[in-house]
């Protein structure tokens, strides 16, 4: 059964067939008006969405500028910076290598001489003054010069640091006794004897044994000292022997220091030796507290002392 379908409202007077009509007019301009209306709708909303894209777009576009300007500043400072520290750092070693040049010219001065002057002592002075730029060497056994001289050399350049030509070894070619001459002058030789004389003590205290080979490769101590004349010699013999005397007499520890020909007790000093000459002439100084402390008796001490020194030609009894 089919519906009516309901009659549009006409105005009144209208005709059927004109309100028809007039009704699909105005449904076209409805859309039309509608159309327009949802297209200004869109491009306004559009128009805002860029609006809004473009300013946010802008504003990351201007801080990516400032970023990317202020990290360029800051590496043309860092950069400014570092070629201010070459440009120092180029004085400075222009000024170091001046510095080296002159310290370099005056080494070869100071050296130089000392490798033109030979090695003199004269043994023969009770006092001569002591050479402080040389070591006297003494070999267990006999061994050649030139194993000294390598033994040198390389010490020398391995715990000096310096040229194994800096010292030079003088003596025979095969025999017991040399003499090492360490070159320079201005006490630039001094000091390096002083050196080489602190590495015959390891870093705890204790001294090293040095050797070398002889002629079958046999490894011979060598034993090394600074220069002395003889009444230096003479000063540690008697001081050696004045040190057993005073132990045996006071059952005591004591100590001599026989460079200074001094002995002590507790680390005070007891007696003196001052050599006056060759052969037996000494005399003795005393520190009076402590040779009442360990109650010694002077004359006997120096009796005992004359008799350990002198020379078997002294004891001689002539009939």
């Amino acid at each position: 059964m089919a519906l009516e379908q309901p009659a549009a409202k006409r105005k009144p007077g209208e005709q059927h067939g004109q309100a028809a009509g007039n009704m699909e007019w105005d449904s076209s301009a409805l859309f039309a008006e509608i159309r327009a209306e949802v297209n200004q709708q869109l491009n306004a909303g559009l128009a805002a969405v860029e609006a809004r894209f473009n300013a946010g777009i802008g504003k990351q576009l201007a801080a990516m500028e400032a970023e990317s300007n202020r990290r360029l500043t800051e590496h043309e400072l860092l950069l400014a910076d570092v070629r201010a520290r070459v440009g120092r750092l180029e004085d400075e070693r222009v000024g170091l290598q001046r510095t080296l040049t002159a310290l370099s010219a005056g080494l070869a001065a100071a050296e130089a001489p000392a490798s033109q002057v030979p090695i003199v002592v004269d043994t023969t002075q009770f006092d001569r003054e002591i050479d402080t730029t040389i070591l006297k060497v003494r070999a267990a056994e006999v061994v050649a010069k030139v194993a000294v001289q390598a033994f040198f050399s390389d010490m020398v350049q391995r715990e000096l640091g310096l040229d194994g030509a800096a010292v030079v070894v003088e003596g025979d070619a095969v025999s017991k006794f040399f003499t090492a001459k360490f070159k320079g002058n201005g006490g630039l030789a001094e000091g390096r004897v002083r050196k080489f004389v602190q590495l015959q003590r390891s870093v705890d205290g204790k001294w090293r044994t040095f050797t070398v080979p002889d002629e079958h490769g046999t490894a011979r101590q060598i034993f090394i000292d600074g220069d002395k004349n003889k009444k230096q010699i003479r000063t540690e013999v008697v001081t050696k022997k004045l040190c057993q005397i005073l132990a045996t007499k006071t059952q005591q520890q004591l100590f001599g220091r026989r460079s200074e020909g001094k002995i002590y007790h507790a680390w005070m000093p007891v007696a003196k030796v001052e050599m006056q000459g060759p052969g037996s002439q000494f005399r003795m100084l005393w520190n009076n507290v402590k040779v009442e402390e360990l109650g010694l008796i002077k004359e006997q001490i120096l009796a005992e002392l004359e008799t350990a020194c002198a020379s078997p030609a002294d004891n001689v009894s002539w009939g």
